[in-house]
């Protein structure tokens, strides 16, 4: 095999900023001397499993249901729900969508260290990356 072919690095949608994460930086720190290249799937597969990354499929492409006109979590629909805010909102679908999709994902979390403080921006980036899956899973259906 020839060592100087060029490759071209294709980059997901989503660039990930690996230094926004302490936890990430410390397990590589502990493990890079027997993974040398250690990563981000160094990590997965030191951290997680299996269960867990199906879980976290539901989390970054959710279910939806589309009800009275919104689009909606289906995780976080329920008909009181849907009926107490559209009443709060006199019908404004929109303000409803925001309102019953909004998602901490922090609280989503509770094992997560509250001693580390991750920077304001990797929560911003956390959102945005979100919005835009959620958003683009939407429009497909």
């Amino acid at each position: 095999m020839d060592r100087n072919v060029h490759i071209n690095e294709v980059k997901g949608q989503l660039e990930l900023d690996k230094s926004v994460l302490p936890i990430f930086q410390q397990w590589k720190q502990e493990n890079e001397s027997w993974i040398p290249n250690f990563n981000i799937w160094s990590y997965l597969n030191l951290r997680g499993d299996f269960d867990l990354a199906a879980a976290f499929s539901k989390l970054f492409f959710p279910d939806f249901v589309e009800v009275d006109g919104c689009v909606l979590l289906k995780e976080q629909y329920s008909p009181e729900g849907l009926s107490r805010w559209m009443k709060s909102y006199d019908g404004n679908t929109r303000a409803v969508e925001a309102m019953m999709n909004h998602v901490h994902i922090w609280d989503r979390f509770l094992n997560s260290p509250r001693d580390v403080e991750y920077p304001e921006h990797g929560l911003t980036s956390e959102k945005w990356t979100r919005e835009r899956l959620w958003s683009t899973i939407w429009r497909k259906h």
